[in-house]
């Protein structure tokens, strides 16, 4: 220290926020997603805090963007909805003039929403009009922003000026908010639990689990009683239902409804193996990091999967991966050769796989956002 000076220790804190469209329905999986990105920019050294707008209608909308343009943090998230896009992006301009770091989060490729919006159970003039609203934008949604933040590759027109900015990265969990499983059942069994927990669409593939069921009991022998419980509601619920009723196993697949605490701890103690979403292709995807399947490393279960998944390299021996295709009979095979899976792998090891990789801190640190020193 030189004599006659003092040094001063100066604490910089940086702010996060996090502005979102919720919908109205029972999105559990996205709401934790915010909140575990929230906590993690908080485990960071950053003051943050998520900015939530209920809705999905222009007003939902009118109200995301004025909040998005008066945003006080330095550091500015924002996740909407593709057809909103149109409104929200001149906000994300002029929170960016105001020197805010503005990264867009978006969920699905917007190549890929247009197929979603198509095949959505909804009038054909709505869909139209989805699709013209992100088509009449297309790639200037994204000029506003510094990053776009994605989970799968982009169409090639929406890359168009924003080549430099895209970074695909993998969905991350917090882990601190997931208590892993008491425990977990016994194996060998004399019969076989499988779990599904999801807002059910078609896309999450069940009914390949259940028409695998059915042609396992159809061709083999002396078949071990399988047990399939889906819980959470959908658009897919119904057909779900009927498809059961015609293949004779409403005995054996169990719809509970929308389940929390105590009861949803219950069946993931109860499963021996989980199903995350095996019809990721019915939106166009080969590649995707579901939330789901994150959140069952995060409990220790085992789980089937089909998508390729940045952060698994094919080697676990906790993820089943099946083919991205509608093949329900490589589901029966699975059944078939379940003895051998080793369902005897620890939950507490499954538990130490999403420690190390799938927390939302590195992926945070990965988009650039590191530790505030304070």
């Amino acid at each position: 220290m030189v004599k006659g000076h003092r040094w001063y220790f100066t604490t910089f804190i940086m702010t996060f926020g996090y502005y979102a469209l919720t919908g109205t329905e029972h999105y559990h999986g996205v709401c934790n997603k915010l909140r575990g990105i929230v906590n993690a920019a908080e485990k960071l050294g950053y003051t943050s805090t998520l900015h939530s707008v209920i809705g999905s209608g222009i007003l939902s909308f009118i109200k995301l963007a004025i909040a998005i343009s008066r945003a006080k943090e330095e550091i500015v998230f924002v996740r909407g909805v593709p057809y909103c896009y149109l409104l929200i992006s001149p906000a994300m301009l002029i929170a960016r003039l105001r020197h805010r770091k503005v990264y867009l989060d978006v969920p699905t490729p917007l190549i890929v929403a247009f197929q979603e919006i198509l095949t959505a159970k909804q009038g054909i003039a709505i869909k139209v009009l989805k699709c013209f609203l992100i088509a009449i934008i297309g790639p200037m949604a994204f000029w506003p922003v510094h990053v776009v933040i994605q989970y799968a590759p982009e169409g090639k027109y929406f890359q168009i000026g924003n080549r430099k900015k895209i970074r695909i990265i993998s969905n991350g969990i917090d882990i601190d908010a997931i208590a892993m499983r008491s425990s977990a059942p016994f194996w060998p069994s004399n019969s076989i639990h499988f779990l599904g927990v999801a807002n059910v669409s078609d896309w999450h593939g069940y009914d390949r689990i259940i028409k695998g069921m059915a042609h396992y009991r159809d061709t083999e022998s002396n078949p071990i009683p399988l047990y399939f419980t889906v819980v959470g509601s959908g658009p897919a619920i119904d057909d779900l239902k009927k498809l059961c009723i015609s293949l004779h196993l409403f005995d054996q697949v169990i719809f509970t409804g929308p389940l929390t605490g105590k009861r949803l701890v219950n069946e993931y103690c109860k499963a021996h193996l989980a199903v995350d979403a095996i019809g990721i292709h019915r939106k166009g995807l080969s590649v995707a990091s579901t939330l789901k399947s994150r959140e069952y490393c995060a409990l220790g279960i085992s789980f089937i999967a089909s998508a390729q998944d940045y952060d698994f390299d094919g080697n676990e021996t906790f993820r089943y991966r099946v083919s991205s295709t509608d093949n329900y009979h490589e589901i029966a095979m699975l059944f078939a050769e379940i003895s051998a899976l080793p369902f005897f792998l620890y939950k507490e090891q499954i538990r130490e796989f999403a420690e190390k990789k799938l927390s939302w801190e590195s992926k945070l640190q990965q988009l650039g956002i590191d530790r505030c020193v304070q």
